[in-house]
């Protein structure tokens, strides 16, 4: 092997497959087993109200700690920085006091509040800058003197002013925060979904999909009608491990406490309306129509056609012609 070549200098050098198959990769470190990997990009999206703000801030307290995130997820301890665009520093101390912070995280997490600090693209330097860039400058300086290795910015739509739907522009903007991990951050983003998505949780980040496309794991955060105190967490992107089980927290809290409690893991929704489509197949054993499915199952358009598809595929569902160009299922 070349000895030029290694893991840390691999980036922008062109090696041979022999070189490649050769170097020594450690295996993937996480700081938040499953979920946040190091040195990588990691967006928590939701609808505003799902209490992203929240879990990224239990996030941060047990990544302080070194605790396990929802008593589930092991976290190693890291210094973290949390770039907040959307709180007023007043909400964040309550919240933090509420989450049960104490003084003995003092030198492990730090805080700004930013609102106002923009990446943006300056077309006469043909690269991507920071406004207010003396301060952002400073405050990157701090967390390398300090040394944070986790750096949250809540949320993206605050910290750049490009169109979020230009797959170039949003391009640009994830390479400055890739630049960052290749320093050796780890990079926490919050950012919103789609008030209304049709499909699979993948598509249900707002903006153009090179976005999804960008990131190394992507934690969906949702709600159920009718569920109260609760929330949902599945892992539909997972770029070095296989995707997290989805599962259940509840959501406890007064005047004075807040907390989430974890109610366990849940199958994933793809597996459960298979399930669901052929138990509700074997109680109709005349077959029923997609839409008929899609309407017992209370499921998305999208997702029925895809899993009935699936099932064709693998030879466990029969589709015949029914009356006019209508389409009848029945068990295989």
């Amino acid at each position: 092997m070349n000895d030029q070549f290694d893991h840390e200098n691999i980036y922008g050098s062109i090696v041979s497959s022999h070189d490649l198959l050769n170097i020594d990769f450690p295996d993937i470190p996480w700081v938040v087993e499953g979920l946040v990997p190091a040195e990588g990009i990691t967006i928590i999206g939701g609808k505003p109200g799902e209490y992203k703000s929240w879990i990224s801030l239990e996030m941060t307290k047990c990544i302080a700690n070194g605790e396990s995130l929802f008593g589930k997820f092991p976290c190693k301890k890291r210094k973290v920085l949390v770039l907040d665009g959307e709180n007023h520093p007043r909400e964040v101390q309550k919240r933090i006091q509420m989450l049960g912070y104490s003084q003995e995280i003092d030198e492990e997490f730090y805080f700004s509040s930013q609102p106002d600090m923009k990446m943006d693209f300056d077309p006469d330097e043909e690269d991507l800058i920071f406004d207010q860039s003396d301060m952002t400058q400073e405050i990157l300086e701090l967390a390398m003197h300090q040394g944070v290795e986790v750096v949250i910015f809540d949320s993206l739509t605050r910290f750049h002013d490009s169109e979020e739907n230009d797959a170039g522009a949003m391009s640009k903007v994830f390479q400055k925060f890739k630049d960052l991990t290749r320093a050796g951050a780890t990079i926490i983003i919050l950012h919103h979904t789609k008030k209304h998505s049709i499909g699979s949780e993948k598509d249900a980040l707002r903006g153009s999909s090179d976005i999804m496309a960008a990131i190394d794991s992507y934690i969906h955060i949702g709600k159920k009608t009718g569920v109260q105190n609760s929330v949902f967490i599945s892992n539909p992107k997972a770029r070095y491990s296989p995707e997290t089980d989805p599962f259940e927290l509840k959501v406890a809290s007064d005047d004075e406490h807040f907390s989430f409690e974890f109610q366990g893991s849940q199958k994933p929704m793809t597996e459960k309306l298979r399930e669901d489509i052929l138990n509700l197949l074997k109680e109709h054993g005349d077959g029923l129509k997609k839409g008929d499915i899609q309407k017992l199952l209370k499921s998305a358009e999208k997702s029925t056609k895809r899993i009935i598809d699936d099932l064709k595929i693998d030879g466990e569902l029969v589709e015949t012609k029914g009356v006019g160009n209508t389409k009848i299922y029945t068990l295989a």
